[in-house]
């Protein structure tokens, strides 16, 4: 499923809407652009259990 994984920024908690991963990366890269731009992306990435029919 596309909407598998969300990333949260480590500075603030801010969270990026479900979506594929690739769209995630983009939408942390861009909130660490403008919200945290003197520190370099990074945070977690949660992945949705079930969303690809594998148990993780």
């Amino acid at each position: 499923m596309a909407d598998s994984y969300r990333y949260r920024c480590g500075e603030c908690g801010h969270r990026t809407c479900w979506g594929s991963e690739s769209e995630g990366e983009k939408a942390i890269e861009k909130h660490y652009r403008h919200s945290q731009p003197a520190v370099v992306p990074g945070g977690m990435v949660e992945f949705r259990k079930g969303s690809s029919g594998m148990a993780i």
